[in-house]
This record gives C-alpha cells, sequence and structure tokens, in this order.
C-alpha cells in the first residue's frame, strides 16, 4: 500500500513539491515558536521541589514613593524559619560579581588556568540550606557537607574545567576578591532555563548579620513550605515579622515614616514578575501567548492551503476514483487511500521541518539570548501528538471529497458529487 501512496506523489511531482515546501514551512515556523514558548514557561520547573518553593519579596514605603526590591533583608530567612510553622526551610542566594584567580596556577593555556585575574559575574554567595530547596547535581562532593565549613566554594563543571583544566579541583583554592575560597565539591552546568544564573556557589555566614536595616536588601530569599503552600499564611507571618523586628529598627533610627512590606511569589511564577528593583531578566506572559496564537494561525495557514490545493486537483483524480468504484472499491477504502498519501506527505514535510527547525534554532538562541531545544521529553511528545493531528486536518476533507464522487457521472463526464 505504501508502494501505491509513493506512487502517486512521484506522479505529480509539482504537486508533491509544493505542498511538502508549503507545509514544511509552516511546521517549521510552528516549531520554532513552540521551542521558544516552551523555553519561557519552564523555567526553574527542573526542581523536584518547585511549587512548594516561593521567593520573598519587599516593598520600602518612603514619604515620596514606594520602592519595590526583588530582594530581602538578610535576616528574614532565619526569622521565617524561626517564626512561621508553615516553613520548614529558608535559604539566601546573594549576587554579585568577584575577581577571581587560581592559587598556584599550573602550566594551562588558558588566562584562567595561569592564573590571570577573571572577572566572573554569575559567583553568588548561599549557605549549605540552598542544597535542601534547590536541586543540584553533584559530580564530586556531597551536598550535605558542600557549604558546612567557612571558604567553602562549589563550582560548576565548566568553571571548573576552566580554572582547573582536566585535574580535579577538589581542594584546591581560588582568590575571590581577595578572598581565599577552598574547592569542596563540582556541580553539573545549570539548566540555562534558571532564573538565577550561577556558576560558583560560595559559602556566606548570613547568621552573622543581626540588624535588618544596615545592609537593606542584599540577597534573594526563598523558602520552601512543609507541605500544600500557604501563601496567605505566609503573608501573615511575613506582615509579623516586619512589624517585631524591622520596623522597631526604623523607629529608633528615627525613621517612623517609612515601612516595610514583605510578599511572596511561587518560584514558578518568579520568571514573569515584574517591576522589582535588584531582579533578573523576565519574560512576557502576553507575548507568549500572542507567539502561540500565531504559531497555531501559521500552521492553519499552511494546513487550509494543502487542503485547497488538494481540492482544487479533485478533477484529475476523479476518472480514477470512478474506476476503483467500479471495480469494487468503497467509499471507506477511497478515503483510507487519500489519508494515507496525506500521512505520507505529512511525515515527508515534518522530516523536513524537523530538519529546518534544527538548523535554525542556533541562530535564534544567538538572536533571542535563549536556549531553544527540541530534543526533551516535552518536545517528544508535542511531536507525537501534532503529528497525527496535522494528518488527519490536512487529508480529511479532500479524502471525503475524493472519495464521494459517483462514477456514472465522472465516466459521463459530469464531475460533481
Amino acid at each position: 500500500m505504501r508502494k501505491v501512496y509513493l506512487r502517486h506523489l512521484l506522479r505529480r511531482k509539482k504537486f508533491a513539491l509544493i505542498n511538502i515546501l508549503g507545509l514544511s514551512t509552516g511546521i517549521a515556523t510552528c516549531l520554532l515558536i513552540y521551542g521558544y514558548v516552551h523555553y519561557q514557561t519552564s523555567f526553574d520547573s527542573y526542581h523536584p521541589k518547585v511549587d512548594r518553593i516561593a521567593r520573598v519579596t519587599a516593598v520600602f514605603h518612603t514619604p515620596e514613593s514606594d520602592l519595590s526590591f526583588a530582594a530581602s533583608n538578610i535576616p528574614l530567612a532565619g526569622a521565617l524559619v524561626r517564626d512561621c510553622p508553615l516553613v520548614e526551610d529558608a535559604a539566601r542566594i546573594a549576587p554579585d560579581e568577584l575577581t577571581v584567580r587560581r592559587i598556584n596556577p599550573g602550566g594551562g593555556g588558558t588566562d584562567a588556568e595561569r592564573g590571570e585575574l577573571i572577572r566572573e559575574k554569575h559567583f553568588v554567595s548561599s549557605e549549605q540550606s540552598v542544597f535542601s530547596l534547590f536541586y543540584f547535581q553533584f559530580l564530586e562532593g556531597s551536598p550535605a557537607t558542600a557549604l558546612t565549613e567557612p571558604n567553602s566554594i562549589v563550582l560548576t563543571e565548566s568553571i571548573a574545567r576552566k580554572y582547573f583544566g582536566s585535574a580535579s579541583p577538589m581542594g584546591k583554592t581560588l582568590l575571590c576578591d581577595k578572598q581565599m575560597y577552598h574547592v569542596t565539591a563540582v556541580i553539573a552546568d545549570r539548566p540555562a532555563a534558571s532564573d538565577i544564573k550561577i556558576d560558583a556557589l560560595l559559602r556566606k555566614n548570613f547568621q552573622a548579620v543581626t540588624s535588618w536595616m544596615t545592609d537593606d536588601f542584599e540577597v534573594y530569599t526563598f523558602v520552601l513550605f512543609r507541605g500544600r503552600p500557604d501563601l496567605p499564611g505566609l503573608q501573615r507571618a511575613l506582615d509579623n515579622i516586619s512589624r517585631m523586628y524591622v520596623q522597631p529598627e526604623l523607629d529608633s533610627a528615627d525613621a517612623r515614616q517609612y515601612h516595610v512590606r514583605y510578599g511572596a511569589e511561587m518560584l514558578k511564577d518568579v520568571h514573569f514578575s515584574k517591576g522589582k528593583l535588584i531582579d533578573t531578566p523576565k519574560g512576557n506572559r502576553l507575548f507568549n501567548t500572542i507567539f502561540s496564537v500565531l504559531a497555531v494561525f501559521i500552521l492553519l495557514v499552511a494546513l487550509l492551503n494543502y487542503i485547497n490545493l488538494s481540492t482544487a486537483r479533485a478533477e484529475e483524480r476523479a476518472k480514477e476514483v470512478a474506476v476503483r468504484k467500479v471495480a469494487g472499491a468503497s467509499p471507506l477504502q477511497l478515503m483510507g487511500q487519500f489519508m494515507g498519501e496525506s500521512f505520507l506527505l505529512m511525515g515527508v514535510a515534518w522530516v523536513l521541518a524537523l530538519g529546518v527547525a534544527e538548523l535554525a534554532i542556533p541562530f535564534f538562541n544567538k538572536l533571542l539570548d535563549a536556549d531553544i531545544s527540541l530534543g526533551d521529553g516535552s518536545s517528544l511528545l508535542f511531536f507525537v501528538l501534532a503529528f497525527p493531528l496535522t494528518a488527519v486536518l490536512a487529508g480529511a476533507w479532500p479524502a471525503f471529497v475524493l472519495s464521494g464522487f459517483q462514477p456514472v457521472k465522472v465516466l459521463k463526464g459530469v464531475v460533481m458529487r
């Protein structure tokens, strides 16, 4: 049967080529848009506890205006663990740019291996509890002890290779802003779809900071709920903490007109959080919706173009249908044949579209500063569902029209149903 389908397509090469090019162009465009929207909506979704993690934000009320911050005060995490029963654990991450140099450099070929000063943008300070909230794949070392000792540093695989080449970095030393840190673990590079970029984690003793307002808003504070997230309950606890700890410090500094109110947002919503100071680049839900609608529209146009071309050439196949019906073929059998041709042509178009999309992805990643990929499990599921759906949508109406020709009228020269 496949030989029959292929013979019909080869007999009408120009028709097949036009349809394949039109369909593959529309499908490739749809795939690229799907990849971008999927990338934007998958930020931080790889963490197993993503549904229980929230970020605490802050609004600083002043007599002149309100300032909204993505970061919060250093003592807040400790107060939440201590005073809020809803919170199982909390972790602080302090973003920074550091000047880094390898101590006792080797004879490697790169500047980093030779001990040159390198400016690093994604070396962040954190604490041991960060491994209780977020997922890190450890290649060397243990999450139980990685940041327990003073002056500990955890490197990603690419940073370890950058400074130490192929040798193990365990126990070796990096000088970060004139402070020596000893490598205690190596983790796999984090996915690009992560709101906070991390190339290294430096241990910091946040517990030593007891003043709420001296250092302003310096850290991202994340909390892990004990069970089902309760944002209203967390908000009440945050209001109590502000009233009990922050406001007395403001009042004692003769700043009674100033107030701090904390808020919370789930980790899965952080990438689309807007209007906050000291925050990372964000996505746009409206753009994702627009792009999704545009992808569906482009795909429908490609399918309608195929349907129109197929029905427009119905007269060419009318005699074939009439002869097969006279020979005993049923309308259902004819529909099966035409649907088979549609599936074959659509399969070729999908293969070509996937090839075009894969070739275009590096260009779009550079253009959009993204990490679009069509090789994950979600993309595979999308292909498995979308291919038969597009084949049925494209082939059903032409198959219905062609299989409905009446043999007597066709043989008399009247090509009508």
